[in-house]
């Protein structure tokens, strides 16, 4: 993966932790209509860095 394409899945996993920070109901029916039909290597690939961003994310609250 290139260093845009990991920036690029970086902040799409910045705006979905945003969006459920703010309660929005929305947030798995908006994951699985994104992500429909990607394979899990698929999904752990655009998500690599996602647990990481996460554990940054919920450390700083």
């Amino acid at each position: 993966m290139s260093a845009q394409e990991e920036m690029a899945n970086t902040g799409k996993v910045l705006s979905f932790l945003r969006e459920w920070d703010h309660g929005n109901g929305r947030v798995l029916s908006s994951f699985l209509v994104q992500n429909a039909g990607k394979t899990s290597y698929e999904l752990e690939r655009q998500f690599a860095q996602a647990a990481s961003l996460f554990l940054a994310f919920t450390g700083s609250n």
